[in-house]
């Protein structure tokens, strides 16, 4: 059992590149403006800090948790009118899944929606397919 529980931690640390730098808000904002111009809302996804709280906070992702929540908000008009959203966080894994919850909660198509994600290039696909499935438009802005 100790053996399994070493290798998880193990895992979850090489998954999470520990050793990566975090983007900050004010690293961020310059970017979402790139994606679309000062005509975008900005949302920012704060994780919960260390990669095994952060593992565990993705898997209990659900409409009921309070990120999630607030972009629902923010892209649910997008069913009638347009809405622009850059969004970002301060780890890309984490912050993909919020999308992915958040637009999987609403059961309407999304046509007005732009939805800009500032993160990793290996969560681009997957945050992609989410926005596309709901017939949003998806804009990626690699971080630095």
């Amino acid at each position: 059992m100790r053996l399994a529980c070493a290798l998880v931690v193990t895992v979850v640390f090489a998954l999470n590149g520990c050793s990566m730098a975090k983007l900050s808000q004010q690293q961020a904002a310059p970017l979402a403006y790139k994606a679309f111009g000062g005509d975008t809302l900005f949302y920012w996804v704060e994780s919960p800090g260390n990669p095994i709280s952060t593992v565990l906070a993705s898997a209990a992702l659900s409409s009921e948790v309070p990120l999630v929540q607030g972009l629902t908000r923010i892209v649910r008009s997008a069913s009638s009118q347009p809405v622009r959203v850059s969004v970002s966080g301060t780890d890309s894994a984490f912050t993909a899944n919020v999308i992915g919850a958040a637009l999987g909660s609403i059961t309407n198509e999304l046509p007005g929606l732009q939805l800009a994600f500032i993160g990793n290039t290996g969560q681009e696909a997957s945050v992609r397919h989410a926005v596309e499935a709901k017939r949003g438009k998806f804009v990626f802005v690699e971080q630095p």
